[in-house]
């Protein structure tokens, strides 16, 4: 396992979070193609993308800055993680939201960029386990 700052000094740097997320969100609105009448779902899934974003920034900063001891910090963590799932669960409901908005065609398209988890572990190829 990675020392507390190891890890946490990993994930801050990673570039400008928002500036990402941005262009990541900026990029899935063109593919989409999103109408008018979709707009309020969309701002709604931006807003909680945003907010979401959010809070994981707070939440690196959290772990850079843990205190006390190893207990101490692991409930840190795990408060942490309970907050996060939370998050994951409001952000599913503003996604299912915005996917009864859209075409079938659209769908297809949000169901590939989410159909798999690409490129999330460091130097694994799209798709690998």
């Amino acid at each position: 396992m990675m020392g507390e700052r190891g890890m946490a000094a990993g994930m801050m740097g990673r570039g400008d979070p928002t500036a990402r997320m941005e262009n990541r969100l900026g990029a899935m609105k063109a593919q989409l193609q999103i109408t008018p009448q979709q707009e309020p779902a969309w701002d709604a899934f931006k807003a909680q993308a945003k907010k979401q974003a959010d809070a994981m920034q707070s939440m690196r900063t959290t772990l850079f800055e843990a205190k006390g001891n190893a207990p101490e910090r692991m409930e840190q963590r795990t408060q942490l993680m309970q907050a996060r799932v939370a998050g994951m669960e409001t952000m599913t409901a503003a996604m299912k939201t915005l996917y009864a908005e859209l075409s079938p065609g659209q769908q297809a398209i949000l169901n590939q960029q989410f159909g798999a988890m690409r490129g999330t572990r460091r130097g694994a190829p799209a798709g690998a386990q």
